[in-house]
């Protein structure tokens, strides 16, 4: 799952309420700074970089400028540099909450859970209320599989704030993973309800339709997670899964062809983990449609990168032993 920045809007209190969007010739740390969030809304974050370095330059000890230019520097994801700019942030005002929490943030991204932990608790002591610090928290605690601890903080954020639409999904994630399916699809109708373009509640909606056989409700589901994703899924390998699971309930209901075409795409992609599970799946299209050498070839690829697939190796001994 990806969580957006929050984006540190006090800093106009600060800085001043002078119109400077728009501004062509910017002059002062506060003009650049403003222009830098507009590049960054834009998508140009590498402008919006220029810009936020332009405004520290000028102004070294505002953190809010070093702030935002982690956040241009994750969205292109430079981790490191993200980090050190927040480390700048903190260093310049040790209770500057978001800081913490886009810093424990980008730390769970890197699977370094003690330190994003540590980082969330102190946006936890900094502002008890702030609903956005239990939510990213308990993404940590999910990521870690410490279902009981992520569904505690989940709970605390949403109620604080009741519409805080990601929350919905990434709890409604947890709660099929515990194998409660009708309030995992309460969750995630929730969340798309609120954010209709949000595609990890499609994502798990339709995991859920799948896991519960309804592979209709699931296509349709991951219909949307590749059309929101359009613009990038081609170019991304984590979006192999999305291609490969619409493939597995397509071959789930008899429409073989299709699903090949789903998988061909899927393992295009070249997410190694994904393919294996994938080369398994067309195998079995493959096998269904009579194509015995096809399905051998893939089930044969599938075990190569991941031996311990069972459903896989008995398809294939299936095979060897009608020969």
């Amino acid at each position: 799952m990806k969580i957006k920045f929050i984006l540190f809007f006090a800093v106009i209190i600060i800085l001043g309420n002078s119109a400077v969007c728009g501004q062509g010739n910017p002059r002062t740390a506060e003009d650049f700074f403003y222009r830098a969030y507009e590049y960054y809304f834009d998508g140009q974050y590498e402008q919006a970089i220029k810009d936020f370095s332009e405004s520290i330059r000028l102004e070294p000890d505002i953190p809010y400028a070093y702030h935002g230019r982690a956040n241009a520097y994750s969205m292109l994801d430079q981790k490191d540099m993200a980090i050190r700019d927040l480390n700048e942030a903190i260093k310049l005002d040790n209770s500057f909450t978001d800081a913490y929490i886009d810093r424990g943030d980008i730390y769970r991204v890197l699977n370094r859970f003690d330190l994003a932990i540590r980082d969330l608790n102190e946006a936890v002591k900094i502002e008890p209320d702030y609903y956005y610090a239990y939510g990213v928290r308990g993404a940590v605690y999910h990521d870690q599989s410490n279902y009981e601890m992520a569904l505690r903080d989940f709970n605390e954020a949403l109620r604080l704030e009741p519409d805080f639409s990601w929350v919905y999904a990434v709890r409604g994630s947890v709660l099929w993973r515990l194998g409660n399916y009708e309030a995992a699809l309460n969750d995630l109708s929730e969340a798309i309800s609120i954010d209709p373009e949000d595609s990890y509640a499609f994502l798990n909606r339709g995991t859920v339709y799948q896991r519960l056989g309804q592979q209709e409700e699931a296509i349709r589901d991951l219909n949307e997670v590749i059309r929101l994703n359009s613009e990038d899924i081609k170019y991304n390998s984590s979006f192999a899964w999305y291609f490969s699971n619409r493939g597995e309930a397509y071959r789930l209901l008899g429409e073989y062809e299709i699903a090949i075409e789903d998988f061909n795409e899927s393992i295009r992609l070249r997410n190694d983990y994904a393919s294996s599970w994938t080369y398994g799946r067309r195998g079995l299209a493959y096998m269904a449609l009579g194509q015995r050498e096809l399905a051998i070839s893939d089930f044969q690829m599938a075990l190569s990168t991941n031996p311990t697939l069972d459903w896989v190796i008995a398809a294939l001994q299936d095979l060897q032993r009608n020969n």
